[in-house]
């Protein structure tokens, strides 16, 4: 459970790492803005901006655009021009690259564009790295649903609370539901008992088996290792916690060729409804030996359960296992527990 958990949260940290350096959202126009053209900062950084530009945008423009960035402490990066019409930059589907320098940041939660000119120009996304750390800024082309045209106005890509605020529930979100699928998963997993058989000297048999109202279905997979064919007479009991016991005293059927080698067998068989089953015993009587890999039994009241065997069954002894003085006593709490999580689930993201 611990690894299952474990890469789990793996999984959402890359998934939020991803997620929080890329912001989707439309930009929308600051009336101001106060340039900081005084660094709070002496320390100097460099920054690799790149700047793509829309199919859509006109094919070539000579408009200015400046740009600035920054962090929630105060420090902001300003380049008052970014355009050389020289080189084609900004042009329609071009990928320009700028190498500027300014005050050393922390993480970059703003940015704004601004355009003075009468060519019009349409960003696709812009990115900001340097040395500490790479920051995405991208806006999608469905968000920018005309050219950058107000030349008094800077337009805002996204606000850095809102941002963080939505970047962190959706981690938030994602770790949630990573656990939920590792609660789920191993509560699930421990209906399968994996531990070795062991004999039991006597069994208190419910002869009155035959009363109960309840129908199970017993899946028997015999071992390719068994011997070919067995003659033995095979019995079988289970039951659970709180005295319900279903006893069936004769399994095998020769002329059917039930428990040959690499067989899988089921049985229909009714009895006193139980809880959830916690023990199954098996009963050999002959010479011939049988070996049996697995069973599976499926119950009204009980949640379907396996017991793996793997070895040969000894004559003339119960062999099984018990587990009812252990966590499967608990099992229907389990079973509420996880639908109460995914209650919870559907009310997150329902959210």
């Amino acid at each position: 459970m611990v690894r299952v958990v474990y890469f789990l949260l793996l999984l959402a940290f890359i998934f939020t790492s991803s997620q929080a350096s890329s912001i989707v959202s439309r930009p929308q126009p600051l009336p101001s803005f106060n340039l900081l053209l005084n660094p709070t900062k002496n320390e100097s950084c460099s920054y690799t901006v790149n700047v793509t530009t829309s199919c859509s945008s006109p094919k070539r423009t000579t408009d200015h655009i400046s740009l600035s960035f920054g962090d929630g402490d105060g420090n902001q990066v300003f380049v008052p021009m970014l355009e050389d019409p020289f080189p084609g930059t900004f042009d329609q589907c071009s990928i320009d690259t700028f190498l500027v320098s300014g005050p050393c940041t922390s993480q970059i939660c703003y940015l704004y564009l601004y355009r003075i000119g009468n060519d019009g120009w349409k960003p696709e996304s812009v990115e900001i790295e340097n040395t500490k750390e790479f920051i995405i800024v991208a806006v999608s082309h469905h968000h920018w649903r005309q050219n950058i045209q107000d030349s008094s106005a800077f337009i805002s890509i996204f606000s850095a609370i809102r941002q963080r605020g939505v970047v962190l529930w959706k981690m938030v979100r994602v770790v949630y539901f990573l656990l939920l699928l590792a609660v789920i998963f191993t509560s699930s997993s421990a209906s399968s008992i994996v531990s070795w058989p062991q004999p039991l000297s006597s069994i208190k048999v419910n002869t009155t088996q035959n009363l109960g109202a309840c129908s199970y279905t017993v899946i028997i997979t015999t071992s390719c290792s068994s011997p070919k064919y067995t003659y033995d007479q095979i019995s079988l009991a289970f039951g659970d916690a709180y005295g319900y016991q279903v006893y069936v005293p004769r399994l095998d059927d020769p002329s059917s060729r039930t428990f040959e080698q690499c067989s899988i067998d089921t049985f229909q068989l009714s009895g006193p409804c139980t809880y959830q089953v916690c023990y199954l015993y098996l009963y050999r009587s002959g010479y011939d030996g049988w070996k049996p890999e697995s069973v599976e039994v499926y119950g009204s009241y009980s949640n379907p359960i396996t017991f793996y065997y793997g070895v040969l069954i000894p004559s003339d002894v119960w062999y099984g296992f018990d587990y009812c003085s252990g966590s499967y006593r608990a099992s229907a709490s389990k079973s509420t527990m996880k639908w109460a999580l995914i209650f919870v689930f559907a009310m997150l993201f329902g959210m």
